[in-house]
Order: structure tokens, then C-alpha cells, then sequence
């Protein structure tokens, strides 16, 4: 399946066309030198262009919206000239006053242009000259661009920390634009996984006393074997197991699956129980790419890594946690724990929850920045718990999946995942995944 086009939003005044106090009369509408140029360039890369402006002067009574439209068709004629074509034009013609959820920086306008024109607002770029320009792309997880035309010459301190780049006008976005739209280099071909197999399975009770929890048969074969050829239909190459528990029966396990022709696959024992941070901080060591996926061995999880990826780089960040709602963990969200996150996606915090019966559910797969996780202490200590101290500072952030999650961690869920996985045909079933999901 093709990914989704992604899209320009651009402010109106003192970004494509010149700023003009209140604008209400369609022969002052004058383009910016160089923007209808820079709009052709952007166009000739396959991106969508899209334009947003707060439109306060309708509410306010000073003319019509009939007379707006007549604005935006004259810009629509100067910029057909220019060989330009607009994929939309929205405004919000509401005072501040009102509260609306549609005047920017409020998310109303990118919203409503995604829904009707299917782009995902996080793969976007927003141009502007003001604050709320930068706040609004904030806000739907885009990247950022001020420029110096109209008020951004006078706006940019009060931009930093929400301008992702600043530059002097829109033709000096472009070669950031084009640097911004380059294929990903983040595949799965590329990328090393890390699959966690080291707990003990104490939920399963005698189940897991002589098997690991993640060899446990399904369908008559390990669970765990189900989760690498579920890895390696999506393209990974390399694939890391972290065991400690019963350690032998994997050494057997990888002698097996090489055997049966999954290549690529190394197995690495911990020299004491580590929990999930440890793990992955032994394991780091071990990664050769700059990023790794990290996933629980004891969960069916089909959501496809490659838009995790895809999502990860575009928005640069060092760890990616991929998290559901309660309502998909399969036979309750035991144990699960739950993500505090931001209005912009960032992650704030962890929750730990015997029942987390609400809200984005952990779902134990992680994309990280190998030097990150290098970084961390060489202890035994649970990534989620100390979460805060070892992202401090760093650019984090969720991606959110309406994917089945199911955990084979207690007898109840284990019944479960015979029932749904034990056949080739029930697993294909299963994994009518969908891509990420925008949060409410």
C-alpha cells in the first residue's frame, strides 16, 4: 500500500501573499517574491499545498464572507498564473472571543483539511509567520517552519522552542522541505530488533515452570516462533533474543529456527535478571544499527513496524513508544501500564496499574536510539518505571495503534491466544492491522 501524500499548510498573509492589515479588498491581494515559485518547487516534489488563515475580521462585522471568497479566487488567479494550484483553502472566521476550536492555534482547520483531503497531519510541515502558525503544528505533531516575511522578523523570539527551522522567506523553506521529504532511511532491512524473553512467567504458574513463557506452544508450535516469522514477513534481517530464565531451551530454540531457515537470529543470555531496561541496555551493546526496535517475546502484537519507523524519524526522536487503547488488549489490560501524553505526542510519564482499564495501554514495543540506550545504567531496573530519568531531555513520543494486543502472561490470556492464534487461518484473521490511529 502507497503512503499517504503528505501536505504543505501554509499561513496566508506575510507568508505567500503580502501582510496587509485586515485585508478586504481582492486587487490588494500581491504575492511575495519568490513564493509562487517556491509553491511550483514544492508542488513538482508531490507534496499537497494546503492554506489556513484566521479570518477575525468576519466576525467582527468588517465585511463578508462572500467578500473573502472573492480574496481567495483572486489569490487562486495570481497563483494559477505562477502555474500553482492550491489544494484547499481554509479559514476560521471567528473573533478570539468566541473560543472556537477551528481559529488557529487551535487544531479545528487541520483537522477538517485531513479528513477531506486524507493526509496524516503528523507527516505535514506548517509555515507561518506568527505563533500560533508554529503552536497549531505543534499541537497535530508537524514539523515547524517560520519565516521572517510579514511578522516573523519581529515574532522569532517569542518562536523559539516551537520553530523547528527558521529561514527568511518561503523560497528558503524549500531546500528544508526537500531535505524533510527524502524517502526514510529507517527500514526494517535496516534496523536490528530486540526481542525482551527473560521474565519468568510467574502469572502462568506451573505453566511456565519447566518452558519459558515465550516458548510456550501455540498451535502447536513456540509462540515465539509465530513472532519471528511475523518479523521477518515484515523485512527485518537481524533479530536479537535477551533470555536469562531456563537460557538452554532458547540456545535450543535458535538452533532449531536456523535450521528451519530463519537466518539473522543471536540469541544473548543476562548474567542476572536485568527487567525491561536493563535488558535492553545489555542488549545495546550487542545492536549494530543506529536505531532498534525492542518488543516483548511473550505478545502478539501485528502492528507494522514500518510506519512506527516512518513516524520515529519524521518527528526525530530518540524513543517511540507504541501504545493502544485499553479496549483492544485482548482479555484485559493486566499489568499493562499506561503512557501520560501530551497534546503534541510527547511522553510525560508512566503509570504502573494492576488493571489499566482506560487510556493509551503500554504496548511493550519501543523504537530507540541505540546511542541513547548505551547511555543508560548497566543495572537491573524496569525501562517504564524510571522512564523520567532516563529520557530526560531527550525527544520522545508515542505512536498510537488501535491494533490487537494480546499477552500471553496469565493461564486466562494463554487459553485465549490458543484460541485465536492455533491455527495459521485464525492468526491471518488476526492481523487485519490497521496503521497508526490520531489520538482523540
Amino acid at each position: 500500500m502507497m503512503a499517504p501524500r503528505r501536505f504543505v499548510v501554509l499561513d496566508r498573509d506575510g507568508t505567500v501573499i503580502l501582510e496587509r492589515n485586515y485585508l478586504s479588498d481582492p486587487e490588494q491581494v500581491e504575492l511575495l517574491p519568490g513564493a509562487a515559485g517556491a509553491l511550483r518547487q514544492l508542488r513538482r516534489m508531490g507534496l499537497g499545498l494546503v492554506l489556513m488563515t484566521n479570518q477575525s475580521a468576519i466576525g467582527r462585522g468588517f465585511f463578508t464572507e462572500q467578500r473573502l471568497g472573492d480574496i481567495h479566487q483572486r489569490l487562486t488567479q495570481l497563483l494559477a498564473a505562477e502555474g500553482v494550484r492550491l489544494d484547499g483553502i481554509y479559514y476560521c472566521p471567528h473573533t478570539p472571543e468566541e473560543g472556537c476550536h477551528c481559529r488557529k492555534p487551535q487544531p479545528g482547520l487541520v483537522e477538517q483539511a485531513a479528513r477531506e483531503l486524507g493526509f496524516d497531519p503528523r507527516a505535514s510541515v506548517v509555515i507561518g509567520d506568527k505563533p500560533c502558525d508554529l503552536e497549531l503544528g505543534r499541537q497535530v505533531g508537524a514539523t515547524t517552519v517560520l519565516v521572517h516575511t510579514g511578522y516573523g522578523a519581529q515574532m522569532a523570539p517569542r518562536c523559539q522552542g516551537i520553530a523547528d527551522y527558521v529561514v527568511d522567506d518561503l523560497a528558503a523553506a524549500v531546500p528544508v522541505i526537500r531535505r524533510w521529504h527524502r524517502p526514510a532511511r529507517l527500514t526494517p532491512a535496516a534496523t536490528d530488533v530486540v526481542v525482551l524473553c527473560g521474565g519468568r512467567g510467574t502469572r502462568l504458574g506451573a505453566l511456565s515452570l519447566k518452558t519459558p513463557k515465550p516458548l510456550l506452544p501455540i498451535g502447536g508450535k513456540p509462540f515465539l516462533l509465530h513472532r519471528l516469522l511475523r518479523l521477518k514477513a515484515e523485512g527485518f534481517t537481524r533479530i536479537i533474543l535477551v533470555a536469562h530464565h531456563l537460557a538452554d531451551q532458547f540456545e535450543a530454540f535458535v538452533r532449531d529456527a536456523v535450521e528451519g531457515g530463519i537466518s539473522g537470529l543471536e540469541l544473548i543470555v543476562e548474567p542476572a535478571p536485568l527487567g525491561t531496561g536493563g535488558a535492553l541496555r545489555y542488549a545495546a551493546e550487542r545492536v549494530r544499527s543506529s536505531t532498534f526496535v525492542a518488543l516483548n517475546g511473550d505478545s502478539w502484537f501485528p502492528q507494522p513496524l514500518a510506519a512506527v519507523l516512518r513516524e520515529h524519524e519524521g518527528a526525530r526522536r530518540r524513543f517511540t513508544a507504541v501504545v493502544v487503547p485499553a479496549s483492544q488488549v485482548q482479555g484485559g489490560a493486566f499489568n499493562k501500564g499506561t503512557w501520560e501524553v501530551g497534546l503534541d505526542g510527547a511522553v510525560k510519564g508512566f503509570a504502573t496499574s494492576q488493571l489499566a482499564s482506560a487510556g493509551w495501554v503500554n504496548a511493550g514495543m519501543y523504537v530507540i536510539d541505540r546511542a541513547l540506550a548505551c547511555a543508560w545504567p548497566s543495572a537491573p531496573y524496569s525501562l517504564e518505571d524510571n522512564f523520567t530519568r532516563l529520557l530526560a531531555g531527550k525527544t520522545s513520543g508515542v505512536f498510537c495503534s488501535k491494533v490487537p494486543l494480546l499477552d500471553i502472561g496469565t493461564p486466562q490470556c494463554y487459553v485465549l491466544a490458543e484460541q485465536l492464534l492455533g491455527a495459521s487461518e485464525h492468526m491471518i484473521a488476526l492481523e487485519h492491522v490497521q496503521d497508526a490511529a490520531p489520538r482523540s
